[in-house]
This record gives structure tokens, C-alpha cells and sequence, in this order.
């Protein structure tokens, strides 16, 4: 591709270029794109294009495209069968995540930390919150009904990591009775979605009260 300043680039530009009857039109612009997403794969680009709504003989000419990319073909190897891949959630409360966030409020008394379950849609980045009263699994399951499901339906997936607490019989019921399924991160692994919204829930709370405390 030619060289171009990336400052000026146009996502419904492109868009739009892919719906021109152009085929080579068409090329370039998916071109642009896997470039722009740092050579992203076939099926990466297909996942986005589809939820951004691209029309078919756009996605179909991804395939080529990719597959003559030659810095792509230079870094290529065979990858084992086993791999890690990424999910796309295309629609909301296909996949929510859920932790426990546990802050010292600049109001409380030095050493006290407040409980706070969140949790955090996959596909829109939606987010609820609400203060639970204790650890306990029949507290965390009373909280989630009510600060998502009560508003929004039961989640088709739920995950969390291991420290999360709700490995016990009581959460396997509740999910069961919801029609939710329970998915577990693996050992050190965390839900990392949720984990970088709570870095941001801290921290405008920080923000809030320090302005709060100043006033």
C-alpha cells in the first residue's frame, strides 16, 4: 500500500468505499483496513465488517485480500491446533463480566473496603455497579439479579475469574434457574475487560470524592 497519514483516516469513508460496485475499489479500501489493524486475519476482519454492517461482496473479497498480503505471507507459520482465540460478542448480554471490586471509600475509616460487584457487557462495553453488603455467594447472586438481570434479562454467559466466590453450589443453582452459563477463567488468568473498567471505576471515584473532601 502507499504510504498515507493515518491522522486523516475516515472509518465511514471506508465504509463507504466498500459498498462501491468497484471491485478494485473495494480491495484497496479492505487493503487500507488490514493494514490499519495491524494485518488483522480473515476472520478478525469478516467479525467487524459484519457487525459494521458491510455489504457481502465486500466480505467476500476479504479472503484474497488477506491472502496476498506479502508482509502476512513473510510471518506466516503454522500455528499448533490448540490456540488461544479471541471472541467477538456481536449482540448485548451475549457475554457480560463479572468482579468484585473492593475500595477504600476518602470517607470511611482507614483500612475499611467496600465490596462492589461489576459488571461489565462484552459486546457494548455497558457497565452496572452496586455495593454488596458482604462476600458471600447468596449476597453477590442477590446483587447481579438486581442491578442487571432485573433490568436487562438474564446474561446468555457469565464470566469470572477464580476469586470471584461463586464457585459453590448456591451460584450453580442460580445460574441453572436463569439459564446462565457460568464461565470460569482459567487459574492467574483474570476477566480482562472488567479489570481495566474497575481501574477506571477507582478511579473516578477517587476523583469524585477528592473533589467531594476539597468542597
Amino acid at each position: 500500500c502507499d504510504k498515507e497519514d493515518w491522522r486523516t483516516f475516515d472509518v465511514s469513508r471506508a465504509l463507504a468505499a466498500l459498498r462501491s460496485p468497484n471491485q478494485e475499489v473495494r480491495r484497496r479500501t479492505l487493503q487500507k483496513l488490514h493494514v490499519r489493524w495491524y494485518h488483522a486475519t480473515r476472520t478478525s476482519m469478516t467479525q467487524i465488517l459484519q457487525a459494521a454492517g458491510a455489504p457481502s461482496n465486500a466480505i467476500a473479497d476479504i479472503a484474497s485480500v488477506v491472502q496476498g498480503c506479502l508482509v502476512c505471507r513473510d510471518w506466516y507459520r503454522p500455528v499448533p491446533r490448540n490456540i488461544a482465540t479471541f471472541r467477538l460478542s456481536l449482540a448485548f448480554n451475549e457475554e457480560v463480566q463479572f468482579d468484585l471490586l473492593f475500595y477504600h471509600s476518602l470517607i470511611d475509616e482507614p483500612g475499611k473496603l467496600r465490596n462492589i460487584a461489576h459488571l461489565v457487557d462484552c459486546c457494548i462495553r455497558w457497565s452496572a455497579t452496586g455495593e454488596c453488603e458482604s462476600k458471600e455467594e447468596e449476597e453477590l447472586t442477590r446483587k447481579i439479579s438486581t442491578i442487571w438481570i432485573s433490568i436487562f434479562g438474564p446474561m446468555e454467559t457469565l464470566t469470572l475469574d477464580e476469586e470471584a466466590g461463586m464457585r459453590h453450589r448456591h451460584a450453580v443453582d442460580w445460574a441453572e434457574v436463569n439459564n446462565i452459563g457460568l464461565k470460569f477463567k482459567a487459574p492467574r488468568q483474570k476477566a480482562w475487560l472488567v479489570e481495566r473498567h474497575n481501574e477506571l471505576l477507582r478511579r473516578g471515584l477517587h476523583l469524585t470524592e477528592s473533589q467531594m473532601v476539597k468542597e
